[in-house]
């Protein structure tokens, strides 16, 4: 805060310089690694040929592989409305259409022409990164903490993942900041934004909806959960488009009768990574060390629940 009214051009200073840093670090892991093509950003794999209706493009393809989820997020920006039937080159198209708001971005921002689908899918990827940066440099300085340190955002796994491999996740860990920072500074408005656009995101956007909703009615503001629960209809609205369109995984399918039992399963059997003995080590790790801030997080929301 400064005389009063929040702090928006450090944070904006510093979103900045953070996203300068995330085009720079792009940059030359495509000159280096992909010989300066920015179609290896995607991460497709070789042994899952792309769609030959993309053959213009020469995407650069990582032998040996079946790739990684970028893939399938660019097919869908260049078929967003399932008019080209990219979708039968997609692992699991349900799952991929349903999380159109980075790709579908992308399309909009190019205006549906081709060539232009890859550079906008990279800038809306680094939007989400500047808003995701600005975001937590004006929520960290709520609490007396310099935006400076919302720069450190760059290393955040959705950031690495997400700048390496063009993923969605980037998106969501975004909007999510996003979502602390105007339910902290209680703006209506731009959080029913926020609440549209994370279903949009990924499934588990419905998440913050839904504990918005559970906090206002525990309140007892009846109509403000109400109000606040239309936020997904866009995204409602979406998968009833995609509904008898596309098939494949179904997010119900993670639903289980006992609570958290995907998460402490996976802990107890991590996944087996074909790589290096090291590499694959760091990996679970990193893996297990996710989980279980997963879990204590969790367990924290309940604990504060239950303190107040």
């Amino acid at each position: 805060m400064t005389n009063g009214r929040p702090d928006r051009i450090r944070p904006l200073i510093c979103a900045t310089v953070a996203v300068v840093l995330a085009l720079v670090w792009q940059a030359l892991a495509v000159h280096y690694n992909y010989g300066g093509n920015w179609t290896g950003l995607f991460c497709t794999g070789a042994l899952a040929a792309p769609p030959s209706a993309l053959a213009a493009e020469k995407i650069y393809l990582f032998s040996c592989t079946n790739g990684y989820d970028g893939q399938f997020y660019h097919y869908v920006a260049h078929d967003p409305l399932l008019q080209h039937r990219l979708a039968q080159y997609m692992d699991w198209p349900h799952l991929r259409y349903s999380r159109i708001l980075v790709p579908g971005l992308a399309a909009l921002l190019a205006s549906g022409q081709s060539r232009y689908i890859d550079p906008a899918y990279v800038g809306v990827n680094l939007l989400f990164f500047f808003a995701g940066a600005y975001w937590l440099g004006r929520f960290i300085g709520l609490y007396g903490l310099h935006p400076a340190w919302a720069v450190l955002y760059l290393l955040a796994p959705a950031t690495v993942v997400s700048l390496d491999r063009l993923t969605v996740d980037l998106a969501l860990t975004s909007v999510a900041i996003g979502f602390a920072l105007y339910v902290t500074e209680d703006r209506p408005r731009k959080l029913y934004l926020i609440l549209a656009l994370a279903p949009l995101a990924r499934e588990t956007g419905f998440l913050f909806t839904a504990a918005y909703c559970l906090a206002e009615l525990r309140e007892r503001r009846l109509k403000r959960a109400v109000l606040f629960a239309t936020s997904a209809v866009p995204a409602l609205a979406w998968y009833a488009f995609l509904a008898g369109r596309t098939s494949g995984y179904n997010v119900t399918s993670w639903l289980t009768i006992v609570p958290l039992a995907g998460l402490t399963s996976r802990m107890l059997h991590p996944v087996h990574y074909a790589a290096a003995p090291a590499v694959a080590l760091a990996a679970n790790v990193l893996d297990e060390l996710a989980l279980a801030g997963a879990l204590f997080s969790l367990v924290l929301s309940f604990w504060i629940l239950r303190k107040e």
